[in-house]
Order: structure tokens, then sequence, then C-alpha cells
């Protein structure tokens, strides 16, 4: 999967996804059915249909392998691995609005990864508790929701994920606004605010060039009648989900739609 990676990224080569995935379905063929190279395989031939193409489907079932061949090396034990291919299946279902299906297998890898001692990356449990805050909300959940985000912040800050941090305080300032908390929902948003103002430019990840950050800051700019600056940041968000998850993409379709909506709101 290296050299996938690499031409996924742009790391010492130029970006090519189509032979990223090409990569990704070679480690496949050359590894043993059910090994962990195989496994690891999956996982990226997956994370390239979530993250490029938008396939949530063909997502789910490489976890779906993922989590077979992991259960089955690890004996159907509590490890790492195995609350991956629970994650992966959980965000898949979240990605087409499935949040009870989601929750379940959110909930799933967090009772694994709480159970082990030793954790490889430090953030996932924050994450996973980051992401079933997200599905509380949507469900309106708000308590919930709340609770799972304060411990998401617990754990980036524990973890010194400056972003993580912020974008848990970003989701909390959305669920206190949906409870007509403005005070609340402002403070969070403030916090938001200023600790995205410290991400300085990272090297090139899936998830730094999409500018996620930029997208929650117009959201927050939007919603206090600053157009200048949710437009600037919208019109960033939109042109880099161009370039590098294409014009096709659910995440650039997301961004468009946005852009629009905006651009009609001022109209």
């Amino acid at each position: 999967c290296n050299l996938g990676g690499m031409y996924e990224s742009g790391r010492g080569v130029e970006r090519d996804y189509p032979k990223a995935l090409a990569c990704y379905k070679k480690s496949l063929t050359m590894s043993k059915q059910n090994d962990r190279e195989a496994a690891r395989a999956w996982q990226c031939i997956g994370n390239h249909h979530f993250y490029l193409r938008g396939d949530y489907e063909k997502t789910k079932a490489c976890f779906e392998e993922v989590l077979r061949i992991n259960r089955a090396l690890y004996d159907h034990k509590p490890h790492e691995e195995v609350a991956n291919g629970y994650l992966g299946i959980g965000s898949s279902y979240m990605a087409q609005g499935n949040y009870p299906k989601a929750a379940e297998h959110y909930k799933e890898a967090l009772t694994i990864l709480l159970s082990i001692d030793t954790i490889d990356n430090k953030t996932t449990i924050p994450w996973t508790h980051a992401k079933l805050g997200q599905v509380y909300y949507a469900q309106q959940q708000y308590p919930q929701a709340i609770e799972t985000c304060n411990k998401a912040i617990d754990g980036y800050g524990e973890a010194s994920d400056t972003e993580g941090v912020a974008a848990s305080h970003y989701v909390l300032g959305n669920i206190y606004s949906a409870q007509g908390d403005t005070p609340k929902a402002q403070e969070h948003h403030d916090k938001a605010i200023a600790l995205y103002e410290k991400i300085s430019e990272a090297p090139a990840t899936l998830y730094s060039v999409a500018k996620q950050y930029c997208y929650h800051l117009a959201d927050i700019y939007k919603s206090r009648g600053n157009y200048k600056k949710a437009h600037h940041y919208y019109e960033q968000v939109l042109q880099v989900r161009k370039e590098y998850f294409g014009a096709d993409h659910p995440a650039t379709h997301k961004a468009q739609a946005a852009m629009e909506a905006f651009a009609i709101k001022q109209s």
C-alpha cells in the first residue's frame, strides 16, 4: 500500500488517484487472502472509495472485509485493528445518513478501544467520540451529543490535536445553537475560531487539503452575518475540493451547494 499512498498524496511522485487504486489492488492480489497485508489493502481501498470517490457502498464492503479478516486474525479478541473495521463501516453508514447503524458501529469500536491498554493512534478514541457526537446531534439527541463532544475535546487535548479540539468546539456550538442557547453557542464557536486561526499550513493530507476547518469557519461567520469572511472561506473550500477530490465528489457537491445557497441569500 505504500506506493499507492505516495500516488494518492503526491509525496515524491505526481498525484495520480487511478494509479493509487491500482497499487492498492495489486497489493491485495499479492497478499495472502486472510493476512494482515490483505486487511491493510482492503482498508486502503476502502479509504480511497470513501475520500476520493464518495462511493460509500464500496467503502462499507471493503471495511466489512477488514473487520472479517482482523476478527479472525486476533481470535475475536479486542484489538485496535478490529475497531478500525467497525469505524470504517460506521463512517460509511454516517455518510449515507443511516445514523442508527452508524451509532451502532461507532459504539462497537469504542467499546473495543476503551478495553485496550495501549493504542497506537492516540486520536482514535477522541475521533470516535467526535463521530458519535455528530451522530447524536444529527438525531437531535443533544445531551448525549454534548457529553461525547466534551469527551472528544478532552481526548484531542491530551493528544495535542488542535484541529480535533477546534472541530469539536464547532460541533458543540452548533448543538447549543440548535437548542436556542446563543451564549453557549457563541462561546464554543469563538473557541473554534481562535484554535483554527492557530493552525498553520501542514503537509498535505486528504483531511487538511479538503479544508474542512475552512468550511466550519464559513458556517460560523455566515451565522454571525459576516458574509465577506464567510464567502472567502466557502470559496477556499470549493477550490481545494475541486482540485483534490474532483468536481463529481459528494464533498465537492456539498461545498458547491453551500456556495450557491450563500449566493442566493446574498442576492
